[in-house]
């Protein structure tokens, strides 16, 4: 009877803790319980965040937060949902607000499940998605950026992906986070036999 009853504790804090939303970003990671709570109230009904990520605002007094919330397609490469960024003032201290929502996306790296996020630069994290890309190119054009693909005039870093982007001349433009507000953006364009890297730089703000 003992054997039973720990091993039906062990499992609910095993379901317990698995619902515990990640939190990446040092603003996500000092909000209470009770900020988190405030924040989903202003959520679709019924959504309920896997990740909340927050970095420090480039302006003062707002605190902006990124909510993503459970996929809405899953496959064991890729899975793709929505993320609702979610804003508040601190003087004086206001309701959160959703600003606007996004489409993000994961790929899947060998041997590491998606909710395993290890850190603020685990490139493991999932990305913003601003343009239309099918599933096959965004887990061809992520793979192609983690092989240490051949470049001209710059390395493309193991960071993470921040956003993916189609432009207007069909190149695509990748921004990856070297840090708070800064890293490389990489510049590619598709071609008969995958992807090509036109140019490496950074950006920062």
């Amino acid at each position: 009877m003992l054997t039973l009853a720990f091993q039906f504790v062990v499992s609910l804090l095993i379901i317990q803790s698995s619902s515990i939303p990640i939190r990446t970003g040092d603003v996500a990671r000092q909000l209470t319980g009770q900020d988190l709570a405030d924040l989903e109230l202003v959520l679709p009904s019924g959504a309920k965040p896997w990740l909340f990520n927050g970095d420090p605002s480039r302006i003062p007094g707002v605190l902006s937060i990124q909510a993503y919330l459970s996929p809405t397609t899953a496959t064991s490469t890729l899975r793709r949902g929505t993320v609702f960024t979610v804003t508040r003032r601190t003087l004086p201290l206001t309701a959160w607000t959703v600003e606007r929502s996004w489409s993000y996306a994961q790929v899947a790296i060998p041997g590491r499940q998606f909710d395993k996020i290890e850190g603020d630069q685990d490139i493991n994290r999932p990305f913003f998605v601003i343009s239309n890309f099918d599933d096959t190119e965004l887990v061809g054009l992520v793979r192609f950026l983690r092989s240490d693909p051949p470049t001209v005039g710059g390395k493309v870093s193991h960071w993470p992906i921040l956003d993916i982007q189609r432009e207007v001349d069909d190149s695509v433009e990748v921004r990856t986070r070297g840090a708070v507000g800064q890293g490389q953006v990489i510049t590619l364009r598709q071609t008969g036999s995958g992807w090509a890297i036109i140019r490496v730089g950074m950006w920062i703000v």
